[in-house]
């Protein structure tokens, strides 16, 4: 797909969620917006996208369609995360609001702290020799940190060819004990019986097809492997009292329907402290970030954890790590 057949994707979805037309005045508003320099040359993107179905033209008009809206999606999460990778790399105040929050400068955007961290290595029994998948690896800076941790020879998997280029680079001396491949937790395209676990920090809820993504993710599994992944469940106002439980949502229906077992570490307490501690670090560095020009991302990063947060005092949100036999 070419360069600007995305930016045209992305434009009718980010309309389309807004409620607004696709006609040239909105378009064109929207595009000095959003796109500023980035936005290239669109000849011909209208119709080869309407050629496969993604968008509809109707009275000069562009509508996206239901395939094109999926792909968009995507399109936006990685062009997203993309952003975070190249603004945090270059950014003081994000990394030091990794080290205060996530414990160490990582360049993370999950909620993974030394705990549970540490919690995620014992649960896998993780030590040399062992082959592990991580997906949703980002730029791989956790999976990289807990291979020199354990020995573990790992690989990461990323649906974003510019984190996973920034992995490769950044561990080229490493070769022998970290891989990074560009892939898609919704297709993925690995060999069966390959890893002796796969160790996921709030990715799988990622994929758009939760049920499918584990699927594929037990196939790569080895017979007697384990998979260790962090789920964060919560519910609307009202919502049954035990709707919170870790044998009662989406994760551990899927695992009972599959046969699997599994035990669950309750992690809302470490959590609650997360969110606080990261609400204090986003207003402590707010200053830091305006003088970056990344004020936007220190607004972001404190509504994030002040929505958190008072899901958690509401009682509607707990986390839990699963260890699930494969």
């Amino acid at each position: 797909m070419t360069l600007a057949e995305k930016q045209v994707l992305i434009t009718l979805s980010r309309l389309s969620d807004y409620d607004k037309g696709a006609d040239a005045v909105t378009m064109d508003a929207f595009c000095r917006y959003f796109w500023d320099r980035e936005k290239c040359d669109w000849t011909g993107a209208y119709e080869s996208l309407a050629e496969r179905g993604l968008i509809k033209i109707k009275e000069s008009i562009p509508y996206i369609t239901k395939p094109g809206s999926d792909i968009a999606l995507k399109l936006t999460t990685i062009r997203n995360w993309d952003h975070f990778w190249k603004t945090g790399m270059d950014s003081p105040a994000i990394r030091e609001y990794c080290k205060i929050v996530n414990g160490m400068d990582l360049i993370q955007d999950n909620n993974s702290d030394d705990a549970q961290r540490r919690a995620l290595i014992e649960g896998l029994n993780l030590g040399p020799e062992m082959n592990v998948l991580d997906p949703g690896c980002g730029i791989g800076t956790l999976t990289e940190h807990i291979s020199d941790l354990t020995g573990a020879r790992i690989t990461g998997v990323d649906f974003s060819p510019f984190a996973i280029d920034m992995a490769r680079q950044r561990t080229d001396s490493k070769k022998d004990g970290l891989t990074f491949l560009v892939g898609d937790m919704d297709e993925l395209e690995l060999p069966d019986n390959t890893f002796d676990a796969i160790m996921d920090f709030d990715s799988i809820e990622l994929a758009q097809g939760m049920t499918k993504a584990l699927d594929q993710l037990r196939k790569t599994l080895k017979p007697g492997g384990r998979i260790a992944l962090f789920y964060q469940v919560a519910t609307a106002s009202g919502a049954a009292k035990n709707a919170l439980e870790p044998d009662n949502n989406r994760l551990s229906e899927y695992l009972h329907k599959s046969n699997l077992t599994y035990r669950t570490q309750d992690f809302t307490q470490n959590d609650i402290a997360f969110q606080h501690r990261a609400k204090e670090a986003a207003e402590k560095l707010e200053a830091a970030f305006l003088q970056e020009g990344n004020i936007r991302k220190s607004n972001n990063m404190l509504a994030n954890c002040e929505h958190y947060i008072k899901l958690y005092e509401s009682g509607r949100m707990r986390r839990y790590l699963y260890i699930i036999e494969g």
